[in-house]
């Protein structure tokens, strides 16, 4: 928050305008929600997204307690914090295969499938739900989302 103070300061003496003002904020935003997070790791989501988790990326639940992981051994594993480490609780079984990006697309109007080398999680789309709102989401209780299906949890 002090680097947001900073940037308001700069823009009240007219050196820096709003725009300056929002981007710093959320800068400040951001460097929040990946402290702590494993450098091994090349990118965080917080919560919900993607269409495509590359290699090396992942998504962390909102609450920090649980992280899903595309690693580079090709395996996708969902992770629970357990005191001061991570503990894996599920996994795809995939590690040893060359898999580059865990994909999620459409099937059917009503079916979207994450796949993982030839492992495919499938996901509910209830009717008239957008594709473009339809995600993988890990929630702050561990269970993983393939759009509104449960396919594993902690």
């Amino acid at each position: 928050m002090a680097n947001l103070q900073i940037a308001e300061n700069k823009a009240r003496s007219g050196k820096r305008s709003f725009r300056a003002v929002v981007g710093a904020f959320v800068i400040a935003l951001f460097a929040t929600m990946i402290v702590g997070a494993s450098p091994a790791h090349a990118d965080v989501y917080a919560g919900t997204l993607f269409k495509t988790l590359p290699s090396d990326h992942y998504i962390l639940s909102t609450n920090g307690n649980y992280k899903l992981i595309m690693q580079t051994d090709g395996n996708l594993v969902l992770y629970r914090k357990s005191g001061g480490s991570w503990a894996a609780c599920w996994g795809s079984n995939t590690w040893g295969q060359s898999i580059s990006a865990a994909v999620l697309d459409r099937t059917s109007t009503t079916q979207a499938r994450l796949t993982v080398g030839s492992i495919p999680l499938y996901g509910y789309i209830p009717p008239g739900v957008s594709w473009a709102n339809i995600n993988v989401n890990v929630n702050n209780s561990g269970k993983l989302y393939v759009a509104y299906t449960v396919v594993a949890s902690c």
